[in-house]
């Protein structure tokens, strides 16, 4: 996996981007579901506002978010809202090899970005 400052990823696949969606109100929701395209990313991708509304609803109950697979094979990430004096700026995740983060880790890591971003 290789990425580059500035490189855009399409959220309804990214971690990240799941992330950043969990933390909008219901309008502004709507209106990002609406906007996206639901290509690239591969067959674990969303490809609808229903089916990404879904994980971003499941990514809200368990206060993280994740890429299982669906940005790149073999890559996952988990992801959380990133909020500075309470205005949401963007996401911060952890990224690696799938081999590296199994499903027995991804809450473990989840509840960790949590602490660390609620102790900022």
């Amino acid at each position: 996996m290789r990425g580059q400052q500035g490189q855009v990823e399409h959220a309804h696949c990214s971690g990240l981007g799941k992330a950043y969606l969990s933390a909008l109100d219901p309008d502004a929701l709507d209106a990002h579901l609406a906007r996206l395209p639901y290509v690239n990313g591969t067959e674990w991708a969303a490809k609808s506002p229903d089916e990404l509304r879904r994980r971003v609803e499941e990514s809200r109950r368990a206060g993280y978010a994740v890429d299982r697979d669906e940005t790149f094979d073999g890559v996952r990430c988990i992801a959380v809202p990133a909020r500075i004096r309470g205005n949401l700026i963007g996401a911060v995740g952890i990224s690696g090899p799938s081999s590296r983060l199994p499903d027995t880790r991804i809450e473990e890591l989840g509840e960790y970005l949590v602490a660390c971003m609620s102790a900022l």
